[in-house]
């Protein structure tokens, strides 16, 4: 296994489940692999010992029938190839050894075997009251207590992990061991994840380590809580910079874990979003919501009759990603062409994972441009940012001769050929329908026009040269247009049409400002419209439930 970690193997040790919907549909096999998720993330636990005829999961494989744990493990793990009992033996043992949050649950065990304990639960702390740096590793008594009987005190965010029982319970993202519980491989010895209330260093001391809000700063009358605290507290956001940064004197397991890393910033962007959105659902009044409270917005929006309207929660504009938040760029985009005109050209710019600035990064590492999304995306918004220098500061979109250009003759080859697709390439995942859904291959066109219905047509000559692409001969109608200058500096995928008329404004402002990708779905009362039962309106939920995350589109 070496320093990758393998996601089946976190899958086997994991002391919770994951409560997200995965979408696999695009990793077929045509395209880089990546997680995505649709909808809510969350983690769940299970009880101490699994109900009768059913095989124990997860936390339980810690505490049940641990004379077979090895055969359990592995008879959990539905596909069985590429599985190492001697690695799964290892990691066991390793885990017991070091890792707390195992040997609570095996100090659980140990109670149960015990004679005239029946009543027994296991709370897990949320919050160690000693400092949570990465040197003080957290102790068994710090992060799990027992109980016998009923539960006296309990903070809100604790977990009360019943002996037997059929029901799940949720992990709040807030939890220190939130991240512990379900990658153990990544946090062998039960480190801490992220913890609220952390303040900043303060950068006028030498202290080199993040302070908790105490109860006394709070009371104190001289400075105001709100103030002490704005701005001042680490968010996860911050944290989860800090964790992928790549350190000479740090392990990099974390960032060589490959499926797992993607899935951990997948994990992470849900607690961030969770976080902020959270934030949102209990300021609703700071948010002035009664300005969105108006008959035509509800029934312009056709989600419910005006007179049947519940409690509203909004998501405001300044959420990125949010609905509002999209509409607005678009209508900011088509205020600006009713100044100043039409936009002359439609760029779009696709990373190119064969770039030398990755390859140098990730050659050495044996890594794929796929395993380390936060490089590819880093490594696109510089280049992103030159293009957009390039085309606004250095007007490099001047006057451009006709020449012959060998190394501009590669690139086309290599970038912008579509396909190829059709009947040379059914499975191509432009196809829909059994047609190319971008309708190529063009045809041949003496010389460029503008058709009737005010789009350009490209010329594309009918010369006779042809390249061989996948093993198929295209010609000039597979080419995708694009500018000489661009693809010779950038050697990326970058299609560069003309665009002037109001309907492909409008096309092109809805298509970078359509948000995440997101699932439609109509939610119907089961009533025949005759009832006056107030319908609430959660936007919040709405969003949540309709977008789709996946590793390359985080913006952490």
């Amino acid at each position: 296994m070496g320093c990758f970690v393998d996601l089946g193997y976190k899958v086997m040790f994991a002391f919770t489940s994951s409560g997200a919907k995965v979408d696999n549909r695009f990793n077929n096999g045509r395209c880089p692999p990546n997680f995505r998720i649709q909808g809510q993330s969350c983690h769940r636990i299970e009880s101490m010992l699994p109900m009768p005829c059913q095989n124990p999961r997860f936390a339980q494989l810690y505490v049940y029938d641990t004379e077979n744990e090895i055969e359990n493990r592995m008879h959990g793990f539905r596909s069985k190839s590429g599985v190492d009992v001697n690695i799964v033996r290892k990691l066991s043992e390793m885990l017991y050894e070091h890792n707390v949050h195992a040997q609570s649950f095996r100090m659980a065990r140990d109670r149960l075997c015990e004679e005239g304990v029946s009543d027994l639960k296991l709370r897990l702390i949320s919050e160690r009251r000693n400092d949570g740096r990465i040197y003080n590793q957290p102790t068994v008594s710090e992060v799990a207590a027992l109980i016998v009987g009923d539960v006296d005190t309990a903070e809100k965010r604790d977990i009360i992990v019943q002996k037997q029982c059929g029901e799940l319970q949720r992990i709040d993202e807030y939890h220190t061991s939130y991240l512990g519980y379900q990658y153990p491989l990544l946090f062998p010895y039960g480190e801490d994840g992220y913890r609220p209330n952390v303040r900043h260093r303060d950068k006028g001391t030498n202290i080199r380590h993040f302070t908790d809000i105490t109860q006394s700063e709070q009371n104190n009358k001289d400075i105001p809580w709100e103030e002490a605290t704005k701005r001042n507290q680490l968010t996860i956001r911050e944290w989860l910079a800090f964790r992928i940064q790549s350190r000479s004197n740090e392990a990099q397991t974390l960032l060589r874990s490959r499926r797992l890393y993607q899935q951990f910033l997948v994990d992470g962007f849900t607690m961030m979003e969770s976080e902020r959105l959270r934030w949102l659902r209990k300021n609703q009044s700071k948010l002035r919501v009664g300005k969105y409270h108006n008959l035509n917005e509800y029934n312009s929006n056709g989600e419910t009759h005006g007179s049947n309207t519940g409690k509203r929660v909004v998501l405001p504009s300044s959420y990125v990603g949010s609905r509002r938040y999209m509409d607005q760029l678009y209508f900011d985009g088509m205020t600006i062409c009713s100044y100043v005109g039409f936009p002359d050209l439609f760029i779009t710019f696709t990373c190119n994972p064969n770039w030398p600035e990755i390859q140098r990064l990730l050659g050495s590492v044996h890594l794929k441009a796929s395993d380390r999304p936060d490089i590819i995306s880093r490594v696109f918004k510089m280049k992103f940012d030159e293009l957009l220098s390039d085309l606004t500061k250095k007007s490099l979109l001047g006057k451009v001769l006709a020449y012959t250009n060998e190394e501009l003759y590669n690139l086309v080859k290599t970038h912008v050929i579509h396909g190829p697709c059709g009947f040379a390439n059914r499975s191509s995942p432009c196809m829909k329908d059994g047609k190319c859904s971008k309708y190529f291959p063009k045809q041949f066109q003496p010389e460029t026009i503008v058709d009737q219905d005010g789009f350009p047509v490209y010329r594309r000559r009918d010369n006779g040269h042809t390249v061989l692409k996948n093993g198929i001969q295209v010609d000039n109608r597979n080419v995708v247009p694009y500018n000489a200058k661009l693809l010779t500096k950038y050697q990326a995928h970058i299609n560069m049409e003309w665009c002037n008329q109001s309907t492909s404004i409008k096309y092109l402002f809805k298509y970078i400002n359509k948000g995440y990708d997101r699932i439609t779905a109509a939610i119907v009362p089961n009533d025949d419209g005759t009832s006056n039962q107030p319908q609430n309106i959660d936007e919040i939920k709405q969003y949540i439930d309709c977008r789709y995350v996946s590793n390359i589109s985080l913006e952490i």
